[in-house]
């Protein structure tokens, strides 16, 4: 959903989307989380579960970051853009 409305150049529902998205991992929107580090337990079924869904985790955080700036939150866009730049 989130993809379909940043083509559709709906800034605003994107951001929704995404926030609502990366609300479902449990680390709230301001915090970004190691996925790296982040599911190192064998044999948990919640830990093989986000490692399965690390790419849509991090496609999340990629589309919020330039929806952030694109709806005038353009501080709070500041440490999202950083983090894509140094990936």
């Amino acid at each position: 959903m989130c993809a379909e409305r940043l083509r559709a150049a709906d800034h605003a529902g994107a951001l929704a989307a995404a926030e609502a998205g990366l609300g479902l991992w449990g680390t709230g929107t301001d915090a970004v989380m190691d996925v790296e580090a982040v599911g190192a337990v064998p044999g948990d079924p919640l830990s093989a579960l986000r490692a399965a869904r690390r790419p849509a985790y991090r496609s999340l955080l990629r589309a919020r970051a330039p929806c952030l700036a694109r709806t005038g939150r353009r501080p709070e866009a500041l440490a999202p853009l950083a983090q894509l730049v140094r990936e």
